[in-house]
């Protein structure tokens, strides 16, 4: 049983996979962009890929084909969104306000969060004005991927009594057992907490979206094919989400759970790794064969930017 543990822990892991990577320092000379860009991560995570990046290849695509400057935050990957949201509004604002250091935004540009996962919860947070401290009057839009705005299923089974299901997941592997080895990582439950069905209607019902920001979201659907919807490790979590909300869903989060302001494009064929690039089937650096991800960032992007014309 303990080994069926530690590998739910590892899949579990890669399902919420985080990312702590800075790419090279720049010349603080070159600062002349069109655009700012902030990647946002999910929770419960690596601090690296092997030796990639969480958003995959992203930064340097965003940087030779948009002219962008990128800052990749690094928040906890076991917090409360609460915990992380604060982590991240800090660190956008030194961006802002550092100059010369890293990323070395461009002031006359405008600031465009992509967040992945609870990360987009945690950018919801920063920007509500239902928060205090709200840096909303800093950032032009916020697109969100696979994010589940009205909690998933996977947090759920770990807050939940006698159900059938879990009674049925637990002949794969036992979950309070999984629990007890999550807190002898030091690893706290709060932000799978905050992720579960309920905490996430309360949270939607106290931090409503702020008027002067855009939204948009995307979601993954699995891969393209009735045989192939995702990744191997992330088979069976799409097949439990499939029976509990009866929704095609990426592996990690329902469609519906996904949508949340205005759609780019149609949902995406790909799991919940495959859109930051990485296929889980070619681990650690494999990325999706079928799902070309760095195309589906200059959709973002084209959407994004013509805000300013709308």
């Amino acid at each position: 049983m303990k080994k069926n543990c530690v590998s739910t822990i590892l899949v579990f892991c890669l399902i919420f996979i985080s990312n702590s990577v800075l790419t090279s320092r720049e010349s603080a000379e070159n600062r002349n962009t069109d655009i700012n860009i902030v990647l946002a991560h999910g929770i419960f995570g690596l601090n690296t890929v092997g030796s990639t990046n969480y958003f995959n290849g992203v930064e340097r695509h965003l940087k030779n084909n948009h002219n962008a400057k990128v800052l990749i935050t690094n928040v906890s990957p076991v917090g409360s969104i609460r915990e992380r949201g604060n982590q991240l509004r800090q660190q956008i604002i030194n961006a802002i306000n550092n100059p010369d250091e890293y990323p070395f935004f461009n002031p006359k540009a405008p600031i465009h969060i992509i967040a992945h996962s609870m990360g987009g919860l945690d950018s919801r947070f920063i920007l509500s004005p239902a928060n205090p401290d709200n840096i909303a009057n800093l950032i032009t839009s916020l697109t969100t991927i696979g994010t589940p705005h009205k909690g998933s299923p996977l947090a759920d089974l770990f807050f939940l009594g006698v159900n059938p299901l879990v009674e049925l997941l637990n002949l794969w592997f036992n979950i309070d057992e999984f629990m007890k080895s999550l807190s002898e990582l030091g690893i706290k439950k709060d932000g799978i907490h905050d992720l579960t069905i309920v905490a996430m209607r309360n949270f939607n019902q106290e931090y409503e979206d702020n008027p002067n920001v855009s939204y948009f979201w995307v979601a993954g659907i699995g891969r393209d094919g009735s045989l192939n919807k995702t990744s191997h490790a992330l088979s069976l979590t799409h097949a439990y989400i499939k029976i509990v909300t009866q929704e095609d869903n990426d592996g990690a989060v329902a469609l519906s759970s996904a949508k949340h302001g205005e759609a780019i494009g149609e949902p995406w064929f790909a799991d919940h790794l495959d859109q930051v690039g990485h296929d889980l089937d070619h681990p650690p650096s494999g990325i999706p064969e079928n799902f070309n991800y760095l195309v589906k960032y200059d959709e973002i992007i084209a959407r994004i930017q013509s805000i300013q014309s709308d």
